[in-house]
């Protein structure tokens, strides 16, 4: 499956696809122009994964549907921002990451899938959640005094690019690419 793709304000086109792996889980595979900029299993480990390309950095987190996770998902894009050393990105990464996290547990039921990775510069952040409803970026309207509904403005503000692509157990993968 291929997610629309999405531009944002510096222009960098990303795509992403979903796809089912031989043992079950779900593959996010993140492409643009010039190739394959990552290939990520989900899996069930809270800690920063070694990766086969030395110059990519991957940490995947599992979170249950409680409202604690997004505090515990805030510690985690600290630490892993403090030992990647792209420390300039983590104002972005922490706005980006709680929208991402307070949706998925507004708009859907059960564990989150947390996904950060830094490659070429590129931070990218992705949360899988079990509903299949994709999210869609509301219009900002001038004078309207609301006070829920915008957050994917925040996370189009933030990032270069974002996206949504349904997975193969039935849910969504939401993400986000942020630039140095």
């Amino acid at each position: 499956m291929t997610a629309d793709r999405q531009r944002g304000e510096l222009d960098v086109e990303v795509r992403v696809e979903v796809q089912i792996g031989m043992d079950g889980y779900d593959e996010v595979i993140v492409v643009r122009p010039a190739g394959v900029l990552s290939i990520a299993t989900v899996f069930d480990l809270g800690e920063v994964q070694p990766a086969a390309d030395a110059d990519r950095r991957l940490a995947i987190q599992r979170l249950p549907y409680d409202v604690r996770s997004a505090r515990i998902s805030r510690r985690h894009v600290v630490r892993v921002c403090t030992d990647w050393g792209c420390l300039g990105l983590l104002d972005r990464a922490l706005t980006v990451s709680d929208e991402l996290i307070s949706n998925g547990l507004r708009h859907s039921e059960g564990e989150l899938i947390h996904r950060l990775e830094f490659r070429d510069g590129l931070l990218v952040i992705a949360v899988t959640d079990g509903s299949p409803v994709l999210p869609v970026l509301r219009p900002l309207v001038p004078g309207e005094l609301r006070t829920n509904g915008y957050g994917l403005q925040l996370v189009a503000a933030q990032s270069a690019s974002w996206g949504s692509a349904p997975t193969a157990a039935g849910g969504k993968v939401v993400w986000a690419v942020l630039c140095r």
